[in-house]
């Protein structure tokens, strides 16, 4: 403190009180500031009443807001709350407890509903980093968990492409399955097992796994022990996956002389439709193809994405998804339901009772009302350029960007190239449970405007073209090459 009054004394005698005066005023406030800043760093663990609370209010709200329980069932979310309620009594750290919400959530089964915390609540957490000072990252790749990335340093001990075989002697898809599928949230199938895969190896600090890699026909076993001991070595990757992911916002590109590679990666920024409207000339001149490359987009606004689909239609009206969320009118349910003097009504009894239905819907929670189609219109005469349109997706390809998908199902000169999208769309609610502790739920179902459902399957592409772990080594993009190709079939 000495060293810090004899500066505060040397600015004074120099600057004069007057100009100091700010700048003792700053260090006064940084000083008072301290104790506060070390209070915030102390996180206080929640008390077993306030874990009790927030599991039970995260059980109400999904009740009554999230618009697949019907897909679940109410009896069956009843029952793993009550299945649930001793190991919530028995947690004694709050990252335990973040686990089992996690798990709670996943239960449900969709991606726009889960349990979020600061998971570093009481017990550090690494990703892919471990004590031996290796690094390493996990995917699925033709239903296989290989190693996509790694540290240079360790490069060839565990060389990128190598599969994952087991993990304390249990096959490794087993050990999947068991031990990290249960606390994924996800609508689709394949998603879920694809976001498992890359959680595979992140565990709390400390957690000691004997792993199992093959790598061509040799096979080996390391141990490694969850902690981050940087720094590392540079990552080092399968060619594939360091092109994947670099595209940035907007990008422009011709594989071919008059067939453009447009880039969107996001639609959550206005910039990405001022730079495609820039662009947008150079296509009008040049283009007889275009490639619109949606892989890795999480989506944003709807409005963006049916901004660009504008551009290659001269139709002035398209149907979007239609949507539906869930209602409750308790005094509807009452009279659905049983009581002392009449039994509960059984579908048999709305036969041609509109009244009796609707009690019984009510009562047995599958009541909803319909929002209608979205739609998008567009000024006649508008910007247009009509040509085959491919658009590549894959399992990241979600929310706006499939509602994108579903107005573009409309449209003759548009198709799908790729894998099936994420399958996860909707408006969820956001919830705060306890201080670090929230959730969202999905309020809003939606569908093609035939009722078609891609939630919780993933819009299926025309045109299905997978990556492969070879692709990947020779960092070939074959979706982009099978757009190309498909394009040019559509222009003969």
């Amino acid at each position: 403190m000495k060293s810090s009054e004899s500066n505060l004394r040397r600015i004074v005698r120099r600057c004069g009180w007057w100009r100091a005066l700010p700048v003792l005023l700053f260090v006064t406030a940084q000083l008072l500031m301290l104790p506060m800043r070390g209070q915030e760093q102390q996180t206080v663990p929640w008390t077993q009443e306030e874990k009790l609370y927030a599991y039970s209010k995260f059980w109400a709200e999904a009740k009554r807001n999230f618009v697949y329980m019907y897909k679940v069932g109410s009896d069956r979310w009843d029952s793993l709350y009550r299945a649930l309620m001793p190991e919530v009594l028995a947690s004694r750290t709050d990252a335990g407890f973040v686990k089992l919400m996690e798990r709670f959530g996943a239960f449900l089964q969709d991606g726009h509903t889960y349990v979020s915390s600061d998971y570093r609540r009481g017990e550090d957490v690494t990703t892919n980093y471990f004590r031996s000072g290796i690094s390493l990252t996990t995917d699925l790749v033709e239903d296989r968990l290989v190693i996509v990335r790694t540290d240079s340093l360790h490069a060839g001990q565990v060389p990128p492409g190598s599969e994952l075989v087991a993990v304390d002697g249990v096959p490794a898809m087993d050990y999947l399955r068991a031990e990290i599928l249960p606390y994924v949230a996800a609508s689709a199938p394949h998603v879920r097992l694809r976001q498992a895969a890359r959680l595979l190896l992140m565990a709390a600090k400390g957690t000691r796994r004997e792993v199992t890699f093959r790598t061509g026909k040799e096979q080996k076993t390391i141990e490694l022990v969850n902690d981050y001991v940087g720094p590392y070595s540079r990552p080092v990757g399968l060619p594939g996956l360091e092109r994947q992911g670099s595209g940035g916002r907007f990008g422009l590109s011709w594989p071919e002389k008059d067939i453009a590679y447009v880039r969107i990666g996001t639609l959550s920024d206005d910039r990405v439709i001022e730079q495609f409207d820039a662009a947008f000339p150079e296509l009008q001149r040049r283009a007889r193809g275009v490639i619109i490359d949606l892989r890795d987009n999480g989506g944003g606004s709807t409005g963006r994405g049916t901004h660009i689909l504008s551009h290659f239609t001269p139709k002035t009206h398209l149907t979007g998804s239609r949507w539906s969320t869930r209602c409750y009118k308790p005094a509807y349910a009452s009279w659905g339901a049983a009581s002392p003097s009449r039994p509960a009504l059984t579908p048999a009894d709305t036969a041609g009772n509109r009244f009796n239905r609707e009690c019984y819907l009510q009562a047995n929670d599958l009541a909803t009302v319909g929002g209608g189609a979205m739609e998008a219109d567009f000024a006649p005469g508008h910007p247009c350029l009509e040509v085959p349109v491919a658009v590549l997706t894959n399992s990241n390809t979600a929310s706006a960007c499939e509602d994108f998908l579903v107005f573009a199902d409309s449209v003759e000169n548009v198709f799908q190239v790729g894998e099936p999208t994420n399958g996860s769309t909707g408006n969820p609610i956001f919830i705060d449970l306890l201080p670090g502790l929230s959730c969202r739920i999905c309020t809003k179902k939606d569908t093609y405007p035939d009722g078609r459902e891609f939630v919780g399957r993933g819009i299926i592409p025309d045109v299905y073209v997978p990556v492969t772990l070879e692709s990947l080594r020779k960092n070939e993009d074959v979706q982009l090459r099978a757009a190309v190709a498909e394009i040019k079939k559509h222009l003969r």
